[in-house]
């Protein structure tokens, strides 16, 4: 099940919507070190929860899509940040509002419902939940209603040696498309200290977002966003109480909330 941390709330409405992602508890944005570890800080809700401490193993090269990673800050290396590659060297990625756009190819994704947290300071911050996939990973992202105007857009082309870096708390982060002066650009991958432990690891099962439940029928639409066993975007009827529906079925019972798995037949 996907539980929300404790300063967070989740509406009757978005817990309907909440689906299929294998989401092990990991968040940050400016994270602090310490022998390995890493004490985090929001930028990467809702996937790490503000102030958890995460470990790191060490990676050789360039991290696949979707890792989750811990790096000196290119703009201050006495600090380290935590946050999601979404880029590799020679790729194009294009963020425009809240949309990100891969070598020309929007990231597939679709919305769960609003969500909300309060930070360190009190602060109540109000938004959605979506849900995306980069290459087999699938993670929940936040965006912030009351920041989403002033988030920067641009394109970057990822250069040799390099990977292009986002947190899911894509308002209240500052990662690769802010740094250098506000142009943004890439990480230098021997920045990386090394990937986090149990992110939000790739899954084979299909993920997608239920939207128009009916709680009289037990029924909603779901749209894939696992590209590798549906078209991403598709619309699939679906049930909620675990009863066979024409495309798909549930690999059990969940009750609304649950974070349920989809088995394509």
């Amino acid at each position: 099940m996907l539980r929300p941390t404790r300063s967070s709330h989740i509406s009757h409405a978005a817990c309907a919507a909440l689906v299929a992602v294998a989401l092990p508890a990991v968040v940050g944005c400016r994270a602090h070190v310490a022998a390995g570890s890493y004490r985090a800080g929001d930028s990467m809700l809702p996937t790490i929860a503000v102030g958890e401490t995460v470990g790191v193993h060490a990676v050789e090269g360039a991290p696949p899509r979707g890792r989750v990673v811990v790096f000196r800050a290119p703009e201050r290396p006495e600090q380290s940040y935590v946050k999601r590659v979404v880029g590799l060297p020679g790729d194009t990625i294009s963020v425009q509002g809240n949309e990100v756009v891969l070598n020309g190819a929007p990231v597939p994704r679709c919305r769960l419902g609003g969500w909300g947290y309060t930070d360190a300071g009190g602060a109540s911050h109000q938004g959605e939940l979506w849900l995306e996939r980069l290459d087999g990973t699938k993670f929940l992202v936040f965006h912030d209603a009351a920041r989403t105007s002033g988030a920067p857009s641009g394109t970057w082309k990822v250069a040799p040696g390099e990977v292009f870096v986002l947190g899911d708390n894509r308002e209240n982060s500052h990662d690769s498309r802010f740094w250098f002066g506000g142009k943004g650009g890439g990480l230098a991958i021997g920045m990386i200290v090394g990937a986090v432990l149990g992110a939000a690891e790739a899954g084979s099962e299909p993920a997608g977002c239920v939207s128009g439940y009916a709680p009289a029928t037990g029924k909603g639409k779901i749209t894939t966003v696992d590209g590798t066993s549906a078209t991403p975007g598709h619309a699939w009827e679906v049930s909620l109480d675990g009863a066979k529906a024409a495309s798909a079925k549930l690999s059990s019972k969940v009750e609304i909330g649950d974070t349920i798995y989809l088995a394509l037949g």
